[in-house]
């Protein structure tokens, strides 16, 4: 849509001198067009894309915007309802400001930066701009348009979508899993049928040297398969290139022991009703358990059967159950007790000496100009996580920060 907007706003050359999409268009059928619609295409073609910052929103109403890159401007209100249901306070979006006799509307076109984005972008185009904007540079696109300094401004997005492209672009992708043998994590639950008498299974099981009896709540049953320690085990990862080890992630699971030793799990077993259940991480380890088992308890034991859990629903429906989870409260001492978590948290967080600034905590660095303002987009960026939150639909209500501006002497009018 950036590019759609860019397209149709742009001058280009022509054999009679510069020509516009949307001066080409109304021409055509401007006159079969409502008023209101020619008035949005004027506005889009007089348009550019700058930086913003959303001061304020209001649902099925308004945003307030303030532009980043011509800070004397006073600030926008935009007649505005369906983007006020995804766009956020303190949000910083690169965004087309349409103007109209009735109203000012934001276009369709809309990129959302984070904080550090937008300041690399910023900090770009004033130096491009700086340059243009010499007049020896204008008088020569004189010659090109008949506002040199709108064309100049209509160039800006391609600073702003080359930044929210290198951002999207460089954003952790979803990390490969692995276990600690190397292989690629994967679940699997193993049932073995007991055909045979479960005592004699029982000693079977005590006898081999492999497992460990292991306390298990409400099952009488149950042992681990302690993993034999390797040194090889992440050759393989640590010859891979730097990029692709951000990519990759290993997944460890110990049992502690009452004596004081732990041990790393290959495998875990119970046996519930007439069933000997594995659970195991990995293919491999499903692959291996299967032979070991069968070997070991060959008539006792039937075809077993093997149960692959998919990781991403399991998290998905994980997410969902613990929505429905209750502390035994009414939802207002829930409420109540997750104010006093984040107010605790917060409270410790204000005296707490932080890499983002330099080490300083973020009541010393309020005390000066610079660091002040490090620790008011801070505060932002954690105001703006909480609303979107709220958006997203994981949180009912947003936490209210008023407190900690206070207690670092924050002036609203300095937001």
């Amino acid at each position: 849509m950036c590019a759609v907007e860019f397209f149709l706003s742009n001058e280009y050359p022509g054999d009679s001198g510069t020509w516009n999409a949307i001066d080409f268009f109304l021409k055509k059928r401007g006159p079969f067009l409502p008023s209101q619609d020619r008035m949005y295409l004027k506005g889009l073609r007089d348009s550019h894309m700058s930086l913003y910052e959303v001061i304020d929103v209001k649902l099925n109403q308004s945003l307030t915007l303030r532009d980043l890159l011509e800070e004397n401007q006073p600030l926008i209100t935009l007649k505005e309802k369906r983007g006020t249901h995804f766009i956020c306070q303190w949000d910083l979006v690169g965004a087309r400001v349409v103007k109209t006799p009735i109203a000012h509307l934001l276009a369709g076109g809309n990129l959302l930066l984070s904080r550090d984005a937008a300041n690399e972008a910023k900090e770009v185009i004033h130096q491009i701009t700086k340059v243009m904007m010499s007049k020896k540079n204008l008088r020569f696109f004189q010659e090109e348009t008949k506002d040199p300094v709108l064309m100049i401004k209509k160039m800006w997005v391609k600073e702003i979508a080359q930044a929210w492209f290198m951002e999207q672009m460089q954003k952790r992708q979803e990390p490969t899993l692995f276990n600690y043998d190397g292989d690629k994590l994967q679940f699997y639950t193993i049932e073995f049928p007991l055909k045979g008498s479960l005592t004699e299974v029982v000693k079977i099981l005590n006898k081999l040297p492999e497992l460990k009896p292991h306390d298990l709540e409400d099952v009488a049953h149950a042992w681990i398969w302690p993993l034999k320690e390797r040194k090889d085990v992440s050759r393989r990862h640590k010859q891979k290139p730097k990029q692709e080890k951000i990519r990759e992630v290993f997944i460890d699971t110990h049992v502690d022991y009452e004596d004081g030793r732990s041990y790393r799990l290959f495998a875990e077993l119970k046996i519930k009703g007439k069933k000997l259940i594995i659970d195991v991480n990995s293919e491999q380890r499903a692959n291996m358990s299967e032979d070991f088992f069968q070997t070991h308890l060959t008539s006792l034991a039937g075809k077993p059967i093997r149960i692959q859990h998919d990781l991403k629903r399991a998290s998905e429906e994980t997410n969902l159950s613990s929505n429905e989870l209750t502390l035994g409260l009414s939802m207002e001492e829930e409420e109540q007790l997750k104010e006093q978590f984040f107010d605790r948290h917060y409270r410790e967080w204000i005296d707490s000496p932080l890499p983002a600034l330099k080490g300083k905590t973020p009541r010393a660095a309020a005390k000066t100009k610079t660091g002040l303002q490090h620790v008011i987009d801070l505060i932002k960026d954690m105001v703006n996580a909480e609303l979107r939150a709220v958006k997203q639909g994981s949180k009912s209500s947003p936490y209210n920060f008023d407190w900690l501006f206070a207690e670092l002497g924050i002036q609203r009018h300095l937001l």
